[in-house]
């Protein structure tokens, strides 16, 4: 269920097993970043669903823990410009702080290259 789309396939993968290039000139806002920093995996709800919005179009990747755990284009909705959703695997998630990163993925040299993306609380 996780691995969806045509990026589903790197959900999973150690960041550190991707190439990783300069920084993006690109921004994420992510919900629910407070509650990735201070999991329970014993409470009543586990934030498996990541949201949020870019400052400009991408295809947006979200590692925790240094491991990709979703890829989503950026999208519009009724309310909302380039905004991206995912479903990140529980077993990826521990207990108490999550370290969240977010990327660009860019596909133009041919390898898949993560862009490191500015991330704040959405």
């Amino acid at each position: 269920m996780y691995r969806v789309g045509p990026y589903g396939s790197f959900v999973g993968t150690a960041v550190s097993d991707v190439r990783v290039g300069g920084p993006a000139d690109n921004e994420a806002d992510v919900a629910p970043f407070n509650e990735l920093r201070s999991v329970d995996p014993k409470g009543t709800t586990i934030p498996a669903l990541v949201w949020g919005t870019t400052r400009r179009s991408a295809t947006v990747v979200v590692a925790v823990n240094g491991t990709i755990a979703g890829v989503s284009p950026t999208f519009t909705d009724d309310r909302t410009e380039r905004r991206f959703a995912m479903m990140l695997p529980e077993s990826l998630l521990r207990a108490g702080d999550n370290h969240v990163a977010a990327y660009e993925l860019d596909q133009s040299a041919g390898a898949p290259t993560l862009h490191p993306m500015g991330v704040r609380a959405g």
